[in-house]
């Protein structure tokens, strides 16, 4: 119990404090549902810090369809019936608009495989249905003020390209990136995968499975000018799946030879794994990786981990399934797959998308039984997150003011100031502004 003076009386408040704090330390390395999750598989997320949004795309069907964006306090609806038929891979801000690519067979007349977001509606960009072939795209980046993405592209609009596509924002079409990547000797599928890419020392980077891109040979990773290709040394001898610029070096992520870095001149293998990586993200000075696997150089790390440089590290609690995408948002890691609990258990599990900690200023403090308040501070109406029982809401002389057996509270009517939220044993403060 800890002693408060208010106004020079002495009073014992109720509230066990235990040092926020110290909680908050050993709370922030323990996952965290973000909103009530999604019933299945997220495969993207996106940050667009020009309208300060998170979106999360994939295969889910509730609480949206396919798409949806978190405000801060609640995950929002984006037209998503104009998407029943794309299943979305990745996504960026471009030209004010949210540009999203995905996977799907969609009947005629639906968004097929790249579409964009002003705010209100859907637009196809380009791949008319009956003239166009791709099995998906996968990565969209921007490159010296020109959109690009990559994928299994065979045919937009009747144009024969190679699975790496321009936007032409004259013609609103996709142009073929002088001959695309591609593979003359495929040994999985048809071979002709782009997956992966992004900028490094001025130069476009893109990897997947091919052994040629333009009119050179290359080893499934190949750089791009703005005019023509180059191989990337010697490259790598596996399928590459993921690329990021860290430390000043490339990272190339593979689906069975492990990580690999590229300083310029040589690549070099970083650490073996059992299995694929699926996502890499740099945050706070240090390389998050993410995928299906659960060794690394024969130590387990399962699903999640982080390199300094020099060394790995294990990130959050143990996840009970796969990662597909790793973001930040708010000061707070984010991630999101086809998880659905750690062993920091916790109400109501993850559901697929989760934060390491609170999300500073929304979630606020979470205690050790990780029920959340938002939007904290609030104008009177919040939610309580996870909580699994009655909710009482005391003022800081103890006494009960409110009690609710519902998630939704409206406090609108009650005086401005701090109040202490307890659900079982565990206590969070509020404040009402």
């Amino acid at each position: 119990m800890k002693m408060l003076y208010l106004g020079g009386m002495r009073v014992l408040c109720f509230v066990t404090l235990f040092s926020f704090a110290n909680v908050q330390l050993s709370y922030s390395q323990q996952w965290v549902q973000l909103g009530g999750g999604a019933d299945d598989l997220v495969i993207t997320i996106y940050h667009d810090s020009i309208a300060d949004l998170l979106y999360v795309g994939g295969s889910f069907d509730s609480p949206y369809q396919g798409i949806m964006n978190w405000d801060g306090t609640s995950f929002n609806s984006m037209g998503n019936n104009a998407l029943e038929y794309l299943t979305a891979n990745d996504m960026i801000h471009y030209n004010g608009n949210l540009v999203v690519v995905g996977s799907g067979f969609p009947p005629q007349n639906e968004i097929y495989h790249t579409a964009s977001w002003d705010g209100n509606s859907w637009t196809q960009m380009s791949f008319d249905y009956g003239t166009s072939s791709a099995l998906g795209v996968f990565e969209v980046d921007t490159f010296q003020g020109d959109l690009y993405a990559v994928g299994t592209i065979h045919r937009v609009d009747s144009v024969y390209l190679k699975n790496v596509i321009r936007w032409n924002d004259s013609t609103l079409t996709w142009d073929p990136v002088n001959r695309g990547i591609f593979n003359d000797y495929p040994t999985i599928g048809d071979g002709s995968n782009g997956i992966a890419m992004t900028v490094y020392n001025n130069e476009l980077y893109v990897g997947g499975d091919c052994d040629s891109a333009g009119i050179v040979a290359v080893n499934n990773v190949a750089k791009w000018d703005g005019n023509s290709w180059a191989p990337v040394g010697n490259g790598v001898n596996s399928r590459v799946l993921e690329l990021i610029e860290f430390n000043g070096k490339l990272y190339a992520a593979t689906n069975s030879d492990g990580l690999h870095e590229w300083d310029g001149t040589t690549w070099t293998q970083v650490a073996t794994m059992d299995w694929g990586i699926g996502s890499m993200h740099v945050f706070n000075n240090e390389l998050y990786v993410g995928g299906s696997f659960t060794l690394i150089a024969g130590n387990s790390y399962k699903y999640i981990a982080k390199w300094d440089g020099q060394n790995w590290d294990s990130v959050g609690t143990e996840l009970d399934s796969y990662v597909m995408d790793i973001t930040n948002y708010h000061g707070a890691l984010v991630i999101a797959g086809n998880f659905t609990s750690h062993a920091g258990g916790g109400p109501g599990g993850l559901r697929r998308i989760a934060t390491l900690g609170p999300i500073p200023g929304i979630n606020d403090q979470y205690l050790e039984n990780g029920f959340g308040i938002y939007p904290n501070p609030t104008t009177g109406q919040f939610t309580v997150q996870g909580a699994t029982g009655t909710i009482t809401v005391h003022d800081l002389f103890g006494r009960l003011v409110l009690t609710a057996n519902k998630p939704q509270i409206d406090m609108s009517a009650f005086p401005k100031g701090v109040y202490i939220v307890r659900v079982g044993d565990a206590v969070r403060k509020l404040v009402v502004q």
